[in-house]
């Protein structure tokens, strides 16, 4: 029985909504990783915060709201009074939130690491696992530690990203050491955190991909499906393509956006669905591009929706369209095609591995390709029908079942070998 010790920070910076619309991305990676290890047999799990009082108190708080985490124990490095107090400070409201984020900027640049946590905390486990690689440094700890590294993207694409993120993020490559075992979502991924951190042990990165949620699935009641097209003002026999992205440089909507305009020409009648938190300013950046491009009246912006309401949307659709320039792993893609939607991806980074031969991969600057290939699926029902049972089967090796295994396995090779 492997005693894990597993940081949930990120599902504490959610409690708090220090993260606007935070239920994505490295979020349900941490929430279905504590709900898949929590049954393992092999794993006696435990969960805890690292990151100060407040979200130590915010991850406890989450946690104990999520069903499959309710009865895992939760470790607390300091006294739980203070914790539980500072967490509900931050719940308050935005103003504390931003105080605290500018405070957590200044840790992160001038602490060096959390050395008021007592070496005795850590010794009743076998090993620490941070599934986040942002957080405070930790000092050499009596017990191994296994770090996740989602994507290195303010490095690759540095445009659009905040540069004292980008230099916080140099600095803990440097921190990272020869012997710290280092867990990576994509060969992609390992590939990149190599090339900037050659001064790692490359049999100490593994590489153990993500999975899908089983709450991304082809829905069959068209009562549902009907309901939530109208919605979005969109009748069942409308064709329509979608895309789940927010409004960030690295997503470069504007190739998908440009396809569309130039499908439209040939399929008048095609719609396109953005779905995914957007700030009002980039709100207002995207309509003006609809303008310009004569669109504005065939695309539909739903903001955030809940996985149900993205479920019956995937499953009516036609087409989706994901020209990202970078991913460290590429789940939206992985859930649309589980779903059973068609998917047309960028050829970039980690999405290869991901789609594989189960979808159409472009060049991410091939407007004049995507705009082929939406009107090739939207017009080719056997076509369509092939890629959505290709991306079933595809989406089906992705579960987080098989992605615990894969970490079990990799705790037992580093406490073998530490």
């Amino acid at each position: 029985m492997i005693r894990l010790l597993f940081d949930v920070t990120r599902l504490g910076n959610v409690w708090t909504d220090y993260l606007p619309r935070g239920k994505r991305g490295i979020f349900r990676v941490i929430e279905e990783l504590v709900k898949h290890l929590g049954p393992d047999s092999e794993v006696s799990l435990t969960l805890t915060s690292l990151a100060g009082k407040g979200l130590c108190g915010a991850s406890y708080f989450y946690t104990r709201r999520l069903s499959a985490a309710r009865r895992i124990p939760f470790a607390f490095p300091s006294s739980k009074l203070p914790a539980y107090a500072s967490a509900l400070i931050l719940k308050m409201g935005r103003p504390f939130h931003d105080i605290y984020k500018r405070f957590t900027r200044k840790s992160w640049g001038t602490s060096s690491s959390i050395m008021e946590i007592p070496p005795s905390f850590f010794t009743p486990y076998d090993i620490l696992h941070l599934p986040s690689f942002i957080g405070p440094s930790i000092p050499p700890l009596p017990i191994p530690m296994v770090i996740t590294v989602h994507d290195l993207i303010p490095l690759f694409l540095p445009s659009g990203e905040d540069p004292l993120f980008r230099r916080f993020l140099i600095r803990k490559l440097g921190e990272l050491r020869p012997r710290d075992w280092i867990h990576c979502i994509s060969e992609a991924t390992k590939k990149d955190l190599l090339t900037y951190a050659p001064h790692l042990d490359p049999d100490h990165v593994f590489v153990v991909p993500n999975g899908v949620s089983p709450r991304f699935f082809r829905e069959t009641d068209t009562s549902v499906i009907e309901k939530t097209l109208r919605c979005y003002g969109l009748e069942v026999d409308t064709p329509y393509i979608v895309s789940l992205s927010t409004l960030q440089e690295r997503k470069n909507l504007l190739t998908a956006l440009r396809a569309f305009a130039a499908t439209k020409k040939e399929i008048p009648e095609l719609r396109y669905v953005l779905i995914g938190y957007t700030r009002r300013e980039e709100r207002e950046k995207i309509l003006t591009v609809l303008n310009e491009l004569g669109i504005a009246s065939h695309v539909i912006i739903t903001g955030f929706l809940p996985d149900d309401r993205v479920r019956a949307l995937y499953s009516a659709a036609k087409a989706f369209v994901f020209p990202s320039l970078y991913e460290g792993f590429g789940l939206p893609p992985l859930e649309a095609m589980a779903c059973g939607l068609p998917s047309i991806c960028s050829n970039t980074s980690s999405l290869p591995e991901v789609v594989g031969d189960a979808g159409i991969l472009l060049d991410p600057y091939d407007i004049h390709g995507f705009s082929e290939a939406i009107c090739r699926i939207v017009t080719d029902s056997e076509l369509q029908q092939w890629l959505s049972q290709k991306g079933l089967e595809r989406s089906a090796s992705f579960t987080w079942r098989h992605t615990t295994d894969k970490l079990v396995e990799m705790y037992k090779y580093i406490l073998e070998h530490a």
